[in-house]
């Protein structure tokens, strides 16, 4: 009865449900899906009901409640796509079902179609994804199971977060066309939301022209409204007459307005508004006639390009305004990011510019290694889910993958997550990794995490350790799997910042990472490492490098005109670095055990068993009497898995490359200029390793686009980086501590310590004492970064999990 009455208060009618079932315990309903039910009714039908279930009806009577439906297989991925394109309903109320899927709930402000007619029930199926993946739209004369219904099966419906509002949305068309185009067999739906007004050679109507491509923001400036800050694609914006807070969001994808505040006249609290609404309300007083005759003067609704053609290379190109260049950064989207100037990222000259659309396929894997991530680690920085993602295949790979351009060339990946400690969860996110690659029964491509430089250089050398046959059995098959790929490996460095720093000393041990780094990126034939007493030779190496660290470790080492610019160390780097504005995801931890599905290791297996195993011959070793006193190993045959390179992907390639290097003669950054240059073949390794893994032979524009829009993702990563790098706040001294002491918070309660004290997290970045820490652990804790736990004698911290 509690629930029933919460409900009611929310303007939703409620009714009565069958127990066991999903269908109401009411001979009839009619009634209720014209008018709610009276406080009589509810009392008579929930009170003394511990438990059970309880339906909302959807609907006009429920102030146009609207319960969108992901059922099949892949609801997840359809789920994803949607929110992708509509991602303002990512903010809207959302529910677990008791099966375990989900619903999302809004509010449509008209519930009619084009025609007028009553909205009711529509499926609407995802053909590509699966018979049975859909999406279900319930509106008028239909009901909906609600927290904390049970479900036939046991399980309960719950809200993923309580307090999300439910979104309105100006009426239900925009979402019901993009949804149609999935009827389409065997059609993949749209990337992003087309106008219903098609833009063909007899152009579009003003308006859609104006929502696919016109300037809003100054609009919304010359009304007073202020930008107060900009999160990737979404601008945080603050209405007239207000000095602090935040009334509103401009979302360049799919490019809408929505509202918070009850005092933004002309537009409505909780409201959504594309572009062209904006410029009516706001220029014209709401009169669309008007502003529509205004756009047209002004040039809006002429075709805008010429009709693309998957057979032509130049169908490849994307529009200079509008299209795919505009998508933000989620993981499994094959957009590139916005571009934007505030980080000193230029836009891709137009010739430059690829239909990222055409990448929407290019590995169906790595998108669902995404969202697994993204459900295992929902507090990581987006972008960090995809590049990890793509480690894992250069990793796989081990060298066996060669792809044509300039000779014959492989897939070494270079990866570093850039983040302050804590924020963004860059160990949680690689530990998934991790866990995927040994249940494929692949962890032996990894080497050690940490070690000294002549002793990673001995483990990928072709020799067993000298107490090989002491070794327990388990332990020696793995050094025998790890002897076939032993210069052929995967490497995460969980503290490289430290290490960084530690390189630039010349005469320091460390200086040699540098180097040999350097050289294994290079693929050379093979590479040699000397001591005073030994040498030690790497044959074909290999490495897929993933890496952690924060900006603050590269203040002293890679500012403006430093050292890891000019020598092309840090150019050999794909740097995943959130904006300087980003804030930390407050995402809750899924409660079930993580369980790997068979399709995320089972494709990572069979691909390495298609590359194939190199050839090992045994070389006896004898002493000066002939007899054995041991063994050593040589390469006899390398698998080699050669790909072609389509003429489109050839055309592309070539554009790409030189429209970044149109880009370095309009900066006067000459520190970005080696990067710059190497984003093409990092876009090369990533289309190889998608073509590889798919099982063809050649590269094609589908895997093309994809790179192409990944490399754009870490193009923004690198401006991000040297942003904060050569920006520094005000406060840099505390914001290094800050970072030591949340670094050693996720340090020691790995440790077993769950909620370590002042004194200790001193102790572990040494140099510190209590009254030095506590003023900064005070800081976090007012923050919501840390938690404060009370031990028996002292105060604990950890990283909050609310």
């Amino acid at each position: 009865l509690r629930w029933a009455r919460y409900y009611a208060g929310k303007s939703c009618a409620v009714i009565p449900i069958a127990d066991g079932d999903k269908r109401p315990a009411l001979d009839t309903w009619e009634k209720y899906q014209a008018e709610r039910p009276t406080a009589d009714e509810l009392r008579a039908w929930f009170a003394g009901k511990e438990d059970g279930a309880l339906g909302i009806v959807t609907g006009a009577v429920s102030d146009n409640l609207v319960i969108l439906d992901f059922d099949g297989d892949a609801w997840e991925r359809a789920r994803d796509d949607l929110l992708r394109v509509f991602p303002d309903l990512a903010a809207s109320r959302q529910v677990e079902t008791g099966s375990g899927r989900w619903h999302v709930w809004l509010r449509c402000a008209d519930l009619n179609d084009e025609d007028g007619q009553s909205l009711t029930r529509r499926n609407f199926p995802r053909p590509d994804l699966g018979e049975k993946t859909a999406i279900e739209f319930r509106a008028n004369g239909h009901q909906t199971l609600a927290p904390p219904s049970l479900h036939p099966s046991g399980g309960r419906y719950r809200f993923i977060e309580k307090q999300a509002p439910i979104v309105m949305l100006p009426n239900a068309i925009l979402l019901l066309t993009w949804l149609e185009s999935w009827k389409r067999k065997g059609e993949q739906p749209p990337r992003e939301y087309r106008p219903a007004a098609t833009l063909d050679a007899e152009g579009a109507r003003p308006g859609d022209d104006y929502n696919a491509r016109g300037e809003v923001l100054p609009v919304l400036k010359a009304a007073g409204w202020q930008i107060v800050k900009q999160r990737g694609d979404v601008v945080d914006l603050r209405r007239p007459g207000k000095s602090d807070g935040i009334s509103a969001t401009w979302n360049h994808y799919p490019r809408s307005l929505y509202v918070f505040t009850t005092n933004g006249a002309p537009f409505e609290a909780d409201h959504c508004y594309s572009a062209f609404s904006v410029y009516a309300l706001l220029e014209h007083n709401g009169d669309f006639r008007a502003a529509a005759q205004e756009l047209a003067q002004q040039g809006y609704g002429k075709q805008n390009g010429t009709p693309r053609s998957k057979m032509s290379v130049a169908a490849t190109r994307a529009p200079v305004n509008g299209g795919g260049a505009g998508a933000p950064v989620n993981g499994g989207d094959a957009g590139a990011p916005a571009q934007e100037e505030s980080n000193g990222m230029l836009p891709l000259p137009p010739g430059a510019q690829i239909d990222y659309t055409l990448g929407k396929e290019a590995c169906p894997w790595l998108d669902n290694y995404i969202a697994y991530s993204k459900k295992w680690s929902p507090r990581a920085y987006d972008a960090y889910h995809e590049a990890i993602g793509i480690w894992l295949l250069s990793v796989v790979a081990a060298r066996r993958v060669v792809y044509p351009f300039g000779g014959p060339k492989y897939t070494p990946l270079y990866i570093a997550l850039a983040a302050r400690s804590g924020i963004t969860a860059k160990t949680t996110t690689t530990k998934i990794a991790y866990n995927v690659l040994d249940r494929a029964g692949l962890s032996f491509l990894l080497t050690a995490q940490d070690s000294t430089p002549h002793r990673f250089i001995n483990d990928l050398t072709l020799a067993l350790p000298e107490n090989f046959k002491e070794l327990p059995t388990e332990v020696q098959q793995t050094r025998m799997a790890r002897l076939d790929f032993a210069g052929q490996r995967g490497w995460f460095y969980d503290e490289f910042g430290k290490k960084v720093q530690a390189m630039m000393r010349e005469n320091g041990v460390m200086s040699d990472f540098r180097r040999l780094l350097l050289k294994f990126d290079d693929c050379d034939t093979s590479y040699e490492y000397g001591t005073l007493k030994r040498t030690d030779a790497v044959e074909r190496p290999y490495l897929a490098l993933l890496a952690n660290l924060t900006p603050s470790d590269l203040f002293k080492v890679a500012g403006q005109g430093g050292e890891l610019w000019s020598d092309g160390f840090l150019a050999r780097f794909a740097l995943l670095t959130p904006p300087r504005a980003y804030t930390r995801n407050r995402a809750r931890f899924p409660k079930e055990d993580m369980d790997i599905p068979s399709t995320l290791f089972q494709p990572l297996q069979k691909w390495h068993n298609k590359l194939g195993k190199p050839d090992l011959l045994e070389i006896d070793i004898l002493d000066e009497k002939g007899e054995k006193i041991g063994t050593r190993y040589k390469i006899d045959g390398f698998p080699v898995n050669k790909l072609e390179a389509s003429e489109a992907v050839i055309e592309a390639a070539y554009q790409y490359h030189d429209g970044l290097l149109d880009l370095t003669e309009k900066t006067r950054c000459t520190d970005l200029d080696a990067s710059y240059i190497r984003f093409t073949e990092k876009a090369w390794r990533i289309a190889a390793l998608f073509a590889s893994f798919a099982g063809g032979s050649t590269i094609e524009i589908q895997h093309w686009a994809r790179a192409q829009a990944i490399t754009e993702h870490w193009r923004m990563g690198l401006h991000n980086l040297y942003e904060q790098v050569n920006h520094k706040p005000e406060k840099t001294q505390a914001a290094e501590i800050e970072d030591k002491i949340l670094n050693a918070i996720e340090k020691l309660s790995g440790q077993g310590d769950a909620a370590p004290t002042a004194r200790e997290i001193g102790l572990y970045i040494h140099g510190y004492g209590t009254t030095d820490i506590e003023p900064y652990l005070k800081s976090l804790v007012a923050a919501g970064v840390l938690e404060s736990v009370k031990r028996t004698r002292s105060t604990g911290y950890k990283l909050s999990v609310d």
